[in-house]
């Protein structure tokens, strides 16, 4: 049996960290397209909540969220206990906020994107209960299907 507490890789990497591995730095561009040299953009942190990053990065990062939430879910089924408690609220959090879905779904995904994010909506609300959301998410979460 596999131990999901188990870390696949037990390197530490310090946060923030200056490194010299090439491959931890992920081609961040800067003004005119040339890296950083840090290796990290201005204004923007990869971690950051996605209510802190402008629109359209939020927008690309939503799909990670996305998947963390439903990887938890899966967790949850099988072990009765959720672990990434923060992701799962902010993901939620921001799936139920009108100004995200204008400035952010709605400006920066295409039909195809939107029509997913929605089909992963109509999932959360039928595992409602699992995620422990009240009648009024579940009916914004409804009407946003």
């Amino acid at each position: 049996m596999v131990d999901p507490f188990r870390r696949r890789d037990s390197r530490r990497v310090p946060h923030h960290a200056e490194t010299e591995a090439p491959e931890l730095q992920f081609g961040v561009q800067g003004e005119g397209g040339k890296p950083l040299p840090n290796g990290r953009s201005v204004d923007f942190e990869a971690t950051a909540p996605l209510f802190e990053l402008p629109p359209r990065a939020s927008a690309a990062y939503l799909g990670t969220y996305l998947m963390a939430l439903l990887e938890g879910l899966v967790t949850q089924s099988r072990v009765g206990l959720f672990l990434d408690v923060v992701t799962r609220a902010h993901t939620l959090t921001m799936l139920d906020q009108d100004v995200y879905w204008s400035d952010v779904v709605e400006a920066h995904l295409d039909g195809a994107q939107r029509e997913t994010l929605r089909e992963v909506l109509a999932l959360l609300v039928e595992l409602s209960g699992m995620l422990n959301l009240d009648d009024e998410q579940v009916t914004r979460f409804r009407a946003r299907v």
